[in-house]
């Protein structure tokens, strides 16, 4: 059974980290302001009401109400790949870039434990066709978790017992790197025999998103050893 786990503080299924600064987020949803006392922008509509930043300000409970929105739309990409995958689950986190039209400007998955890149694909494919509350004084920057509970658990397997196969990996996905900055996470499905059922990987940067696919594809290539059970199993690049 797929289930999505609330975070105590959103509605549904989201668990929001407002963003205004690269690099900074809380576990409680926030707004960053410059030092100096912030300004409201005098604008018409309630929902494009935030404050002034370097960054860009982004209202907090139309965010809220925008990513419990989105928990709609994940639980059907979850579904969707649940159906081919009974062990799909885990938490995925999408970081966002919105623009003062409420257009995404990008949207990659900073985090993932799905490890099915199909699954992520949706997601993020949902996300951008979605329009947002307007950013107030710039590009706003955005991210939000998702944790999704398998209909059937599976054995996380340590890396360290098949580093071979993971250099491997390194290898053959070293051309997709190429001109792709930034650092990636990869989840697999591994078969009993070695062979790879599934993957999918998480990001750095939103610039690495051109190399997700042709990792991915390199990760199926690779045998990683006999576990002899159905396993789960995530790695650096």
């Amino acid at each position: 059974m797929l289930s999505m786990t609330p975070s105590p503080r959103s509605a549904l299924f989201a668990s929001l980290a407002l963003i205004a600064l690269a690099g900074c987020a809380g576990s409680a949803p926030v707004v960053e302001t410059p030092r100096e006392e912030p300004r409201r922008e005098a604008i018409d509509d309630p929902s494009r009401i935030g404050y002034q930043s370097d960054v860009g300000g982004l209202p907090e409970e139309a965010m809220q109400r925008a990513f419990a929105s989105l928990g709609k739309e994940v639980e059907g990409c979850v579904m969707e790949g649940s159906s081919h995958l009974e062990a799909l689950g885990g938490r995925v986190t999408i970081s966002l870039r919105i623009d003062t039209e409420g257009k995404p400007s990008s949207v990659f998955v900073s985090e993932s434990g799905l490890g099915d890149r199909a699954t992520e694909k949706c997601i993020v494919e949902a996300a951008k066709a979605r329009s947002w509350p307007h950013a107030v004084g710039g590009v706003g920057i955005a991210s939000t978790s998702f944790d999704t509970t398998p209909a059937k658990d599976r054995a996380a397997w340590d890396a360290k017992k098949v580093m071979p196969a993971i250099a491997q990996v390194r290898a053959q996905s070293a051309k997709c790197r190429r001109g792709s900055p930034g650092d990636f996470v990869v989840t697999a499905y591994v078969r009993p025999d070695g062979r790879v059922q599934t993957a999918g990987l998480s990001m750095s940067t939103a610039e690495a998103e051109d190399a997700a696919d042709c990792i991915v594809e390199a990760v199926l290539k690779v045998k990683f050893g006999n576990p002899g059970k159905a396993s789960k199993l995530s790695f650096a690049l």
